[in-house]
């Protein structure tokens, strides 16, 4: 996907925000930085058990008002990263407390108040990727001599992520982007 991503758009990048972290950020930062070597860590291997999950539990929160709460949560995200993508501020937008928290929170069917199998089964699935996401972490850094290493993934991963390393390897030093 980087080498489809440079063929397309060149070592400068795209010039339009192309509404994916992936070309959006994790790339250019890869081409500015001189990096060509990247390593995948996620595991999409549930993904679409997840979103089967996600669709019920949204049908389940229909009758009990949890998707109102979502689709709250949704509206405040999606307006308030209108302007800092506009003028090309997403990323840093994207990486404040406030959003990371939001899309945690979201991501990981954190706003229900009544809980169903559909949700659960939600839960279980995202906090099982951001396991699997810290363990292929953690094998890369010992598998290569890199003093330090970028991790770029997904925003609603982040919390996840962070507390997951903390509970699997505490003498690993996370430090976000914000800090």
């Amino acid at each position: 996907m980087y080498y489809r991503y440079i063929k397309q758009y060149g070592v400068n990048g795209s010039k339009k925000s192309l509404g994916d972290e992936s070309p959006d950020l994790s790339f250019k930062l890869a081409l500015q930085l001189g990096i060509t070597r990247l390593y995948a860590i996620d595991d999409q291997q549930t993904v679409a058990e997840y979103n089967k999950a996600f669709n019920k539990c949204i049908k389940d929160g229909e009758m009990n008002g949890d998707t109102k709460r979502l689709q709250k949560l949704d509206r405040k995200g999606t307006r308030a990263r209108v302007m800092p993508a506009l003028f090309g501020r997403l990323g840093i937008h994207t990486n404040k407390p406030k959003s990371l928290e939001r899309m945690h929170t979201i991501n990981s069917v954190g706003y229900i108040t009544h809980e169903s199998s559909g949700c659960a089964s939600c839960r279980e699935h995202w906090n099982a990727r951001n396991a699997t996401i810290a363990k292929n972490l953690i094998q890369q850094l010992k598998q290569n001599p890199y003093q330090k290493s970028i991790v770029i993934i997904g925003a609603g991963h982040i919390i996840g992520l962070k507390e997951e390393l903390q509970r699997q390897y505490p003498t690993i030093k996370v430090k976000l982007l914000v800090e």
